[in-house]
C-alpha cells in the first residue's frame, strides 16, 4: 500500500511540474495583435495609380517577467479569406504576403533595357517571417488600380498576373477581410470590414 501511495505522489508531483512548466512558458510567448495599417496611395513606375490596404502585426507578449524569456514569434504564415457581410466566402483563401519580405520577382536586361520578371524562388520566402517582442510587421490585403472598379487580392503570385490576380477578383461591393496567421502551435484571427466603392479614393478600410 505504500508502495502505490509513493507511485501515486510521484505522478501527481510529475504532473504538477508539468502544468508549472507549461504555464511558464506561455507567459513569454508570442501574441500577435493584428489591426488596421495605413492604407498607401501612390503612382508606381508603370504609370498606375494603386491604393494598397494594409494590416499590422505586432507581437506583444505579456509584459516583462523576471526570469521570463519573451519570445519571437517564428514563421509566422498565414491565409487571407474575403467574405461577404453575410459570412459567404468569395473565392477561395490566399497566402500572405509580407511587405518587408524581398518582391518575388529579380531584373533582367532584354533588348538592353532592365525589366523586372516573377522569380517563383522568392514566392515561399516572401510568405513567412519572424517577429520579436514589441515589433510590427505589415501586410498588403488588396489592391485596386485607378481606372478600375474592381479591386484584387494581393499576394506574392499577383506578380504572375500583371498584379490583377484573376482568383482574388472583388466586384464593388461591401466586404470582410479575415486573417489568419500561425507561428508555431499558436492561431491568431481577426476579422475587417472594407468597401471597395465606386470611388476610387475611398477605397480602404472601416476603422
Amino acid at each position: 500500500m505504500r508502495i502505490l501511495l509513493d507511485i501515486a505522489i510521484s505522478l501527481f508531483l510529475t504532473f504538477i511540474g508539468i502544468v508549472i512548466a507549461l504555464w511558464y512558458e506561455n507567459l513569454g510567448s508570442p501574441k500577435l495583435e493584428i489591426t488596421p495599417g495605413k492604407t498607401t496611395d501612390d503612382v508606381k513606375d508603370n504609370g498606375w495609380r494603386t491604393r494598397f490596404l494594409h494590416l499590422n502585426v505586432t507581437n506583444k507578449p505579456k509584459k516583462r517577467i523576471p526570469l521570463v524569456t519573451r519570445q519571437t514569434a517564428s514563421s509566422c504564415h498565414g491565409t487571407i479569406s474575403f467574405l461577404t457581410l453575410d459570412k459567404k466566402q468569395a473565392g477561395k483563401a490566399m497566402p500572405i504576403r509580407w511587405d518587408g519580405n524581398p518582391e518575388p520577382i529579380i531584373p533582367e536586361i532584354i533588348d538592353n533595357k532592365i525589366v523586372y520578371l516573377p522569380d517563383p524562388r522568392l514566392i515561399r520566402l516572401s510568405r513567412y517571417i519572424e517577429i520579436p517582442p514589441d515589433e510590427t510587421e505589415s501586410l498588403a490585403v488588396a489592391i485596386r488600380i485607378h481606372g478600375d472598379a474592381n479591386t484584387y487580392g494581393w499576394t506574392s503570385e499577383s506578380y504572375f498576373h500583371n498584379w490583377r490576380h484573376p482568383e482574388y477578383e472583388l466586384l464593388p461591393g461591401e466586404y470582410i477581410v479575415r486573417v489568419c496567421i500561425t507561428s508555431g502551435d499558436n492561431i491568431f484571427r481577426k476579422d475587417f470590414q472594407f468597401t471597395n466603392p465606386e470611388t476610387f479614393d475611398a477605397f480602404d478600410l472601416k476603422h
